[in-house]
């Protein structure tokens, strides 16, 4: 029973393999089959049309240069014949650019009809002159089959039925002596055909693994967007960007682009500090002020930093934010922008709310320096991308200032307060930019750890400064050369260095 049924699974195997042999298109998937027919469809309006005029021009020339220099009997006869075919070839090129040939099912039926009017035409020239060589009537037929690109099957078929349209002159009485060299001539007729037609065998595989390659590229895309995506969920925006740039114009792989962009790296920064006033004390109220008021808040000034180019931190109500652009004068001003635009946003809230209890209140702290910025955390988790360094630390002993009264006097309800260095690198670029002047030692204050650093500046909540600042952003004029080699990184040691594959 089991060598039967073997024998059973193999002739089937076999007769699977033939069919697929004769119709190689059955190995193509449904889903497939719309791309194949399209590009079999141009191919074949193509090389149909060509067929089309050269047989027209060849059936005009072969009244001008043969028939009439060998002054055949019934002259008119064989010029009928010529110049008939030659326009059914013009129809069938026409025909061939209307909407009900150019595509589908009836792509293939002008040159399907004009292969047999050819072949029918050729037989009867057979009997109206003896010295017509036969040949032409396995020829003919034979090249409208392989010009109709049809699988094997169609194409002996087609051969066949051709064959059988030419038959009556085969078999006159004139041409009986023939006969065997005919046939013959048909037999070799046939195998060319299938030979020329078993390359659709070929085609369709190397369009199946065509297909394979462009799935699995596709596949290969699809996975890297989901990867990137899931990347993008974790990263700031700014970082993100990066990333993506390594991955798209430096083509490095995931984990070399993300260990590039997270690198520690030392440069000039500007960072810019901002927490809100009172929040421990107001967010006892969890419906009215941290659903409502806080929240929303934090999250809207998060927007602003990264519509920036910032890069921002949470502790809390806390957000910490530096900016590490490549010219650090861009930097600065779009730190300095960014808390001017914060501080308007948190105005508009403000008035929004219902009470003044639900209010938010603001200041904005901004330094410039340099420190070292990049992943702070592992390689491969629990990454922390934060800035190191004086431009950090000295915000974190700034903000205790704005709690003081002799220096919470100095201030308007919502201020941009930045330091020394940062002043000094903003009035390069703007000479006459208005600040406040506070020396500490004036109201008895001094910055924790920071003694050296005497004076701070204001810069009031005034709404000709801020479009100054937003011209400066728009216009970016304010770049130069020296500022962009200043930004030269400078690679920190990674101390457990790791391969990347």
């Amino acid at each position: 029973m089991n060598e039967t049924a073997h024998a059973k699974s193999r002739i089937q195997t076999y007769f699977e393999k033939f069919i697929v042999l004769l119709m190689p298109t059955l190995r193509i998937k449904p889903k497939l089959l719309p791309i194949w027919r399209q590009r079999e469809a141009r191919g074949f309006l193509l090389s149909s049309r060509v067929i089309y005029i050269v047989v027209a021009i060849a059936y005009m020339g072969h009244f001008f240069l043969v028939d009439i220099p060998l002054k055949k009997e019934n002259l008119l006869l064989w010029g009928a014949q010529r110049f008939s075919l030659a326009l059914l070839g013009l129809t069938a090129f026409a025909l061939s650019f209307s909407s009900i040939f150019r595509s589908g099912s009836y792509i293939k039926v002008p040159l399907f009809l004009f292969g047999l009017f050819c072949s029918f035409f050729q037989a009867k020239s057979m009997l109206w002159r003896a010295e017509v060589p036969y040949i032409y009537s396995i020829v003919i037929p034979a090249i409208a089959t392989i010009a109709l690109r049809s699988n094997m099957l169609f194409s002996v078929l087609y051969l066949l039925l051709a064959f059988a349209i030419e038959s009556f002159a085969w078999l006159h009485v004139e041409r009986v002596a023939e006969l065997p060299y005919i046939l013959s001539a048909a037999v070799v007729g046939m195998i060319t055909v299938i030979v020329f037609r078993s390359r659709l065998a070929i085609e369709v595989t190397a369009f199946l693994n065509e297909m394979e390659k462009l799935e699995a590229q596709q596949n290969l895309i699809t996975a890297q967007k989901e990867i990137s995506d899931q990347i993008k969920a974790f990263l700031p925006k700014r970082i993100y960007e990066r990333f993506s740039s390594n991955v798209l114009q430096k083509k490095q792989n995931h984990k070399q682009a993300m260990l590039d962009v997270l690198r520690c790296k030392r440069k000039f920064v500007s960072c810019l500090y901002t927490d809100i006033r009172d929040f421990t004390k107001k967010s006892k109220g969890l419906e009215s002020y941290l659903l409502k008021s806080a929240i929303p808040n934090i999250r809207r000034c998060t927007e602003i930093v990264e519509e920036h180019e910032g890069i921002p931190r949470h502790v809390g109500d806390l957000i910490f934010s530096y900016f590490d652009h490549n010219h650090c004068l861009q930097g600065l001003v779009m730190a300095v922008a960014c808390a001017a635009v914060l501080l308007q946003e948190n105005e508009e809230m403000n008035k929004r709310q219902e009470s003044a209890n639900t209010k938010i209140k603001r200041y904005v702290l901004i330094s410039h320096g340099e420190a070292v910025v990049g992943n702070i955390g592992a390689n491969d988790a629990s990454r922390e991308v934060t800035v190191l360094g004086p431009p950090a630390n000295i915000l974190s002993r700034i903000d205790p200032l704005t709690k003081i009264y002799e220096f919470q006097v100095l201030l308007d309800s919502s201020a941009i307060i930045l330091t020394q260095s940062a002043v000094k690198k903003l009035t390069t670029i703007i000479p006459s930019f208005t600040f406040v002047e506070i020396f500490l030692p004036d109201i008895g204050v001094t910055i924790r750890d920071f003694p050296e650093e005497q004076f701070l500046y204001i810069i009031p909540h005034n709404h000709a400064i801020f479009a100054t600042l937003f011209d400066l952003v728009r216009e970016k004029k304010w770049f130069s050369s020296s500022d962009q080699q200043e930004q030269e990184h400078i690679n920190v040691p990674d101390p457990s260095p790791r391969s990347v594959s």
